[in-house]
């Protein structure tokens, strides 16, 4: 039992100090000058890029609909 806490407590210490303070500070010097980038960023790009495309096609649609209008006076 005492080795598994022994253990355990290492595993932690070394977790822990994984991220030190000098990882913190270049993280937020790296971000300090653009907005942070996220995980979904290429989907999200695509999903910008649909809507855009949506609104295209209808602009097209109402066009063709005020030839047909037009057309059919």
């Amino acid at each position: 039992m005492p080795f598994r806490v022994l253990a355990i407590s290492v595993f932690l210490m070394f977790a822990f100090s994984g991220c030190s303070q000098k990882d913190a500070e270049h993280g937020q010097a790296a971000t300090a000058g653009k907005p942070a980038e996220h995980v979904w960023k290429e989907q999200v790009e695509a999903l910008d890029k649909a809507k855009a495309v949506q609104q295209d096609l209808n602009a097209a649609v109402r066009r063709n609909a005020e030839a047909i209008e037009e057309q059919a006076r």
